[in-house]
Formats: structure tokens, sequence, C-alpha cells
């Protein structure tokens, strides 16, 4: 049976609210669970640069990136900041 989501809002109006909620709900798990994923490639690849005698900067770090431009998002940043503090780059 299809039925559009207007007809959905319409006539289940609950049920319409209980499926819209469960999509933001995984949207929203989908979307941390991407931030992870970064933090961690950003954190292993600033280790490596690390130990080959390299500083983890941000734009070498990008180079090893599935998608370079990921370095820009905030989660990104803050995780370099935190490992170069680690590593003894930065105070």
């Amino acid at each position: 049976m299809n039925i559009s989501s207007i007809n959905l809002r319409k006539n289940y109006p609950q049920l319409s609210h209980t499926i819209a909620e469960r999509y933001l709900k995984d949207r929203s798990k989908q979307a941390e669970q991407r931030k992870n994923q970064l933090a961690a490639q950003i954190r292993r690849i600033a280790i490596q640069l690390h130990e080959n005698g390299e500083e983890p900067l941000g734009y070498k770090i990008s180079q090893h990136l599935d998608k370079p431009l990921m370095i820009v998002q905030d989660i990104a940043l803050e995780t370099l900041q935190e490992i170069r503090k680690e590593l003894g780059y930065e105070k």
C-alpha cells in the first residue's frame, strides 16, 4: 500500500510524528558516527606523521583524508588541536 506523506500526516498524525522522530534520531546517530570516525582518522594520521618525524599540521593531515576538505569541520579542528597538545606541539 502506498500512502503519500500528506495523507499520512492528515490521517495518521501520531504515526507520522513517530516516523519523523525515528528518522531524525537515526540521522543524528549517523552524524555522530561520522564525526567520531573523522576524529579517529585525524588522530591516527597525526600520530603517524609525528612518529615519522613530521609535525602534524592541518594541511598535511588533509592530504591523507578520504575527503581532504573535512579538515575544516569543527570536530576535525578540535581533534587536531587536542592531539597537537598531547604530542607537545601546543600548550
